[in-house]
């Protein structure tokens, strides 16, 4: 196992029921703009208030085009994501940040943003997704979307049809999907790969840092906490060093 301030594996439970609508599911009727995933992603990143892991912010953009086709029958952003191992990744927004472990607001160039602002009706959907999905970290999220149709049932490396996806978040937000609530492990294997991205990355110093992006403020503070009631004799934060053996 990973050695680190917090031992073992990750477990929190994701319910698969869709967020609170914010509309009746396929309605046309409510004003929208169609922007791109670059203004999308930096309204995410302006509401999460701190950079988060590159993976973090694919998985929200994915969420947010999932539920606005299921809520209003049409795209959020017209790029399309495609199957890859990391899960649903969008291909333009993944050469902005190539390379890259964290990404902030102050990295999506302006030229890239449409000129027309999202409108509230943008906005609502964002924030619902933000609300409902924010408070897990990009491994939880990837975990997820790989277990769901739209990701399993599409070739590597090859588009994830729009159409796919808004029949299977539909079919959640129906009941016909949904059925039981999942526990997604962020596994070994996951955390080492997000470890593997922030090696070179000059912002987390020790585990500590590295941690607490993985796992976001409050899940790393509160795991933190649960272990130092139980250990006495805590042993002081580590750096990379700890995870060493495979890499």
């Amino acid at each position: 196992m990973l050695q680190g301030p917090l031992q073992g594996p990750l477990t929190i439970g994701i319910s698969l029921r869709p967020p609170i609508a914010i509309a009746k599911p396929g309605s046309c009727d409510i004003i929208w703009t169609m922007v791109n995933i670059f203004t999308v992603s930096k309204h995410i990143l302006h509401i999460m208030g701190r950079e988060i892991s590159t993976m973090h912010l694919q998985k929200l953009c994915y969420y947010c085009q999932a539920w606005h086709l299921v809520w209003y029958g049409e795209p959020l952003f017209p790029e399309d994501f495609e199957r890859w191992d990391n899960g649903p990744v969008c291909r333009e927004l993944f050469e902005i940040h190539r390379g890259q472990f964290a990404i902030g607001e102050e990295h999506i160039p302006k030229k890239l943003l449409t000129d027309e602002e999202l409108s509230k009706t943008n906005i609502d959907t964002i924030d619902q997704v933000i609300d409902d999905y924010g408070m897990f970290n990009g491994a939880q999220l990837d975990e997820l979307a790989r277990k769901e149709d739209p990701w399993k049932n599409t070739p590597k490396d090859t588009v994830i049809p729009k159409e796919a996806i808004e029949n299977f978040y539909f079919g959640l937000w129906e009941g016909e999907e949904d059925d039981s609530e999942e526990d997604v492990a962020v596994s070994e294997e996951e955390i080492r790969r997000e470890i593997e991205a922030a090696k070179d990355s000059p912002t987390y110093e020790n585990a500590d840092e590295l941690f607490r992006a993985i796992l976001g403020d409050e899940e790393f503070e509160a795991l933190l906490g649960d272990k130092s009631k139980t250990e006495t004799n805590a042993e002081p934060a580590v750096g990379f060093e700890c995870f060493e053996d495979g890499f």
